[in-house]
């Protein structure tokens, strides 16, 4: 996948349609599950999720460490399976994290602002002279995740900004008989 979309001859709709298609089975996957919990959710399909990642893994680590090529991940898309059946899996777990949901209340203002976070934390430290990866990535990820919180929580107190950036409703103004 990564020579598809790398290859500098594929136009950039060919590579939009080559990532959605990518990402549609986990969509579905989330969707089916949410919607057939009952059939899809049950013990023994979750000991089945779990049976299936690790084959999966085991196999991934077979060809990774052997001899042999890893392009036979490649062409067999082999990541794609796994990372099925580990996702059916943490998500029959019914695992709630109260940090993670909070977050997840500001998913939409990370998604729209997070560019900012995360370059200005890499110029930042790269203009004080660090170039550590590890710094780099750490600073930028809390940038990028507390700035684009800020921005939200700022925003959320005007009206009229809430909804030009954010895209919320305008709250109805009660009007007055007199």
């Amino acid at each position: 996948m990564e020579r598809i979309l790398n290859f500098p001859v594929v136009p950039l709709r060919c590579r939009n349609t080559i990532i959605v298609l990518i990402l549609l089975p986990f969509f579905l996957l989330g969707v089916g599950i949410r919607r057939f919990r009952a059939e899809l959710a049950t013990p023994a399909m979750r000991r089945l999720y779990f049976a299936g990642f690790l084959a999966g893994l085991l196999v991934q680590q077979l060809v990774w460490f052997s001899a042999g090529d890893s392009h036979v991940l490649r062409a067999w898309f082999l990541h794609l399976p796994i990372g099925i059946v580990a996702s059916a899996f943490l998500l029959t777990l019914k695992w709630e994290n109260r940090l993670l949901i909070r977050l997840g209340s500001y998913a939409y203002g990370i998604y729209l602002f997070h560019a900012f976070g995360t370059s200005g934390g890499r110029i930042l430290l790269t203009h004080a002279g660090i170039h550590s990866q590890t710094a780099i990535f750490l600073l930028s990820m809390c940038l990028g995740i507390g700035i684009p919180i800020l921005v939200e929580i700022v925003l959320r107190r005007f009206p009229l900004l809430s909804t030009l950036f954010l895209g919320r409703k305008m709250p109805r103004r009660s009007v007055r008989k007199g």
